[in-house]
């Protein structure tokens, strides 16, 4: 028989084990540790509503509109600013309702105010309608005006958006592919020629630092492939995303502070009832996990999700009362 010794800060501790039970003891540690691994990333999306708000004309209340044929149209995007702060862009109202943390009303800011996404970066709104991305303060006032590339076709809709990276940089998105539009955001705000911006297309998105960019390619009804770029585009990682039903609309969304990412997706089932579901991933493409959210919506909504950097989920709902932002996280 064998005999293993482990050398330990009070002498030499004598192991009388076989060589092969020694290693199926190594097997169980390495189990252990991914186990408890898996548990530390895991996380229990416990659902808290932060804010809810009826449809309605007085100021604090909601815009809607009822067309005679056609879907209702109410707010349709949102952001969270790195303070918690949420913003809503009232679409009926053309204004923008600003709540804290806590979901309490802070007040309307901006009077027509232009645009179907927007962002809040360094005390400033960033409004994008399209042909313009139009700078405007904290206090509603306009500021400046960057005119986007007239042959840029860009759409207005479901998962397309407007961000600002890390490094400064202004991106619009359509249909898969982001093209930078202005440099320099919260310092020189350098507007980029016409021709700069169109050649700045690249397919996919960067996350929020910017160090990194991904890009979702469909292979089936039941398979997509993600792929991430370093910032230069040199491929760093890729894997597949994948369900036993069938996929509709898939997004990234972003990635936390831990680098994991999130990816929203649209699943559907046998008897066609569409799953709104958020993937979880570490950078290394294992699924962590899968949070399916509520899916029942009132009016059109161009923006569901915002994820933190905690790795927390904001989720804008619309229903027949209102309008709500639920949180899920710890």
């Amino acid at each position: 028989m064998k005999i293993f010794s482990i050398t330990v800060p009070f002498g030499s501790l004598p192991l009388k084990l076989l060589s092969r039970g020694f290693f199926h003891i190594l097997v169980l540690i390495v189990v252990l540790f991914i186990v408890g691994c898996a548990k530390a990333d895991f996380v229990d999306y416990r659902e808290k509503l932060l804010l809810s708000v009826e449809w309605g004309a007085k100021a604090g209340k909601f815009g809607l509109a009822i067309p005679s044929d056609g879907e209702f149209v109410g707010p349709r995007t949102f952001t969270v600013d790195d303070d918690g702060y949420i913003h809503i862009f009232d679409s009926i109202k053309r204004n923008i309702k600003v709540f804290n943390g806590e979901g309490i009303f802070q007040g309307s800011v901006g009077n027509g105010l232009p645009g179907y996404s927007f962002i809040v970066y360094k005390g400033n709104y960033y409004l994008l309608d399209g042909e313009n991305v139009y700078l405007y303060n904290l206090s509603g006032m306009p500021v400046e005006t960057y005119p986007i590339a007239p042959t840029l076709t860009l759409y207005e809709g479901y998962g397309q958006w407007m961000r600002i990276d890390g490094y400064g940089d202004l991106y619009v998105r359509s249909q898969g592919k982001s093209y930078r539009i202005c440099e320099g955001i919260g310092r020189s705000n350098t507007l980029l020629s016409g021709d700069a911006q169109i050649k700045s297309e690249r397919r996919g998105a960067p996350n929020a630092s910017g160090t990194r960019w991904f890009t979702l390619a469909k292979e089936s009804v039941k398979r997509f492939k993600i792929r991430i770029h370093d910032k230069r585009g040199d491929l760093v990682n890729e894997f597949p995303i994948e369900t036993t039903d069938t996929f509709g609309s898939i997004i990234f969304l972003d990635q936390d502070e831990r680098d994991n990412i999130y990816i929203e997706t649209q699943r559907i089932g046998a008897d066609g009832v569409v799953h709104l579901e958020i993937r979880r991933y570490q950078g290394d493409g294992r699924l962590i996990q899968i949070v399916e959210l509520p899916n029942s919506y009132y009016t059109i909504v161009y923006k569901k999700i915002v994820v933190d950097k905690k790795g927390s989920l904001y989720q804008f709902q619309t229903a027949t009362s209102g309008v709500k932002i639920v949180k899920w996280g710890k």
